[in-house]
């Protein structure tokens, strides 16, 4: 599901399509699944998706651009990622 991420694709540009896809999805359960698919990762990464202003949580205070920031740095400190925001 996150895959995409590893291969050069956004965070916030996926998330948005998987919310799209299924419209039970929450911010909470997408902070889920992202830590179950990238478990080496720092948990504070599931308060970033968690604070991340989606479809589905207009109070969130972080855009898309803070969001890709902030989740690239923890991938590419687990190792998952080489290095910063893809393109």
């Amino acid at each position: 599901m996150f895959t995409s991420i590893v291969e050069g694709e956004r965070p916030a540009q996926l998330f948005k399509r998987l919310m799209a896809d299924d419209p039970a999805l929450t911010n909470r359960r997408l902070a889920s699944l992202f830590y179950e698919a990238f478990p080496n990762i720092d948990g504070v990464a599931v308060q970033h998706v968690w604070h991340w202003k989606s479809s589905k949580k207009l109070s969130g205070s972080w855009s898309d651009k803070d969001l890709d920031e902030r989740l690239c740095e923890l991938l590419a400190a687990a190792g998952y990622l080489r290095t910063g925001v893809p393109r």
